[in-house]
């Protein structure tokens, strides 16, 4: 404990008495560390404790200033593809396409589908379901794509649910990080009222004393 106050450690225990992992945030592929910031700060702000990030064009990199430091407190996996390119210049719709791409997608969400999560993806596309609309009322991971294209064709196509904001304004959409912004508190917010939110208590232990030993 040393190094940690008894007010810092109450605070620790708190925060983790209210994360959850029946939530995840899934990012395929995106491109912009202050997108990437800001995400990782909603996440933590709404309780959600794992984040995975796909790497098939742009390797995932945090903004401190966006994200005040809030990565250090959640689990960040990435998912890089196996033949990643030091300096890709494709444009991101074609690396979608790419064998490898495809591949590290699917690799990286049927690995989530396995541990129980139902898949739901962000997408414009007239037949998707409004954000209201997606069922919470078994484990979620929720996939927002790219700046430049969206989510990849392989998590449309894995999705258990494709679902869009609705618009009402004459802009079509929303901000990468402003979209994800909305839908993981929403979700967060109708899924902290059921059994099972808060994380197994020796999950919580865990991860606890790992932020410990990073504050020493």
């Amino acid at each position: 404990m040393a190094g940690v106050s008894p007010a810092r450690l109450d605070r620790m225990r708190s925060v983790l008495e209210r994360r959850t992992r029946r939530l995840l945030l899934v990012l395929d592929d995106v491109h912009k560390a202050r997108n990437a910031g800001a995400l990782l700060r909603t996440a933590d702000a709404v309780g959600i404790q794992e984040i995975h990030a796909i790497e098939n064009r742009s390797p995932f990199l945090d903004d401190p200033e966006t994200s005040v430091g809030a990565g250090q407190w959640l689990d960040v996996i990435t998912h890089r593809r196996d033949d990643f390119p030091p300096q890709h210049k494709l444009h991101p719709p074609e690396v979608a396409l790419e064998p490898g791409a495809q591949e590290n997608v699917r690799r990286t969400l049927e690995s989530l589908k396995a541990r129980g999560y139902r898949i739901a993806v962000s997408d414009l596309s007239a037949d998707s379901i409004s954000l209201d609309q997606v069922p919470v009322d078994q484990p979620l991971a929720l996939v927002v794509g790219n700046e430049f294209a969206g989510a990849s064709p392989v998590a449309r196509e894995l999705a258990d649910f494709r679902f869009s904001i609705p618009m009402h304004g004459f802009a079509q959409s929303l901000n990468l990080a402003v979209f994800a912004g909305i839908a993981l508190h929403a979700l967060a917010e109708r899924m902290r009222t059921l059994p099972n939110w808060s994380m197994e208590l020796e999950d919580q232990q865990a991860i606890l004393a790992r932020w410990i030993a990073d504050q020493a």
